[in-house]
């Protein structure tokens, strides 16, 4: 701890080993130091050569010091907390820190009201043809044949079929010297009709159709009449998905 003085001191007191109690007044240029020095002189107490440093006393005074620095005294009590300063400034902006690890997936979110219709789009170019599909018509394809006088009930034509449900169509033409004409026939598995003709004379013609189901592979004939000559026009096979017959 410093002590300050002003150049004139006060009256000092001394206290020396005889007893003996002088003062005095003294200037001294420095006097901001700790420990400060002087000269005294016992007799009438004179207080000279003031200095921070020691002196070198004259005869018949003797060397004092005071203001020597004192041990660490005990810590004072805590003083009551200050008011709450003003707050600083803004900072300035600190650096962007790293990105962080990519989060768990989220739950799957409700469905989203309908939205509304869009335009219709232009029209698109035709596409390749596309394969043919498979037939359900039967068509006799051999040489169209024909019947002679008595060649009745020889078969005219034949078609083997595979299972399921047809209409049978047959269409021929004849000549003929006999009435009634013995027309031909159309033949299936269990089932025999005449065909029906579409005019009389010698010179005529005659059709029928036949619905029949076949539970297995079977074959359908167009059959000759008798006495007359008969060449065979259409003779076909339409596969339908089922034959109902009707009744009166």
């Amino acid at each position: 701890m410093h002590k300050f003085f002003r150049k004139t001191l006060p009256t000092v007191v001394l206290f020396t080993g005889f007893g003996l109690v002088a003062s005095a007044a003294a200037t001294s240029p420095n006097l901001n130091a700790d420990v400060l020095y002087g000269c005294v002189t016992p007799v009438n107490g004179n207080l000279t050569k003031v200095s921070i440093t020691p002196p070198t006393c004259p005869r018949k005074s003797s060397l004092i010091t005071w203001g020597a620095r004192g041990s660490q005294g005990p810590a004072g009590i805590q003083g009551p907390t200050g008011a709450q300063g003003p707050s600083g400034i803004q900072g300035i902006q600190g650096l962007t820190g790293p990105a962080g690890a990519v989060g768990n997936q989220g739950l799957q979110g409700e469905v989203g009201p309908k939205g509304e219709r869009g335009e219709a789009g232009t029209q698109g170019d035709v596409g390749p043809q596309g394969a043919a599909g498979p037939s359900d018509l039967y068509v006799f394809s051999g040489t169209l044949a024909s019947c002679g006088h008595y060649s009745a009930g020889q078969a005219m034509a034949s078609m083997t079929l595979p299972a399921g449900s047809y209409i049978i169509d047959v269409f021929t033409t004849y000549y003929a010297n006999y009435s009634p004409i013995p027309v031909p026939t159309i033949s299936s598995p269990g089932k025999t009709i005449p065909l029906v003709e579409l005019a009389g004379g010698n010179w005529g013609k005659a059709m029928g159709s036949m619905p029949v189901t076949l539970s297995e592979t079977g074959t359908i004939s167009v059959n000759c009449g008798d006495r007359a000559g008969y060449s065979l026009q259409r003779f076909t096979a339409l596969k339908v998905g089922q034959i109902n017959l009707a009744t009166n």
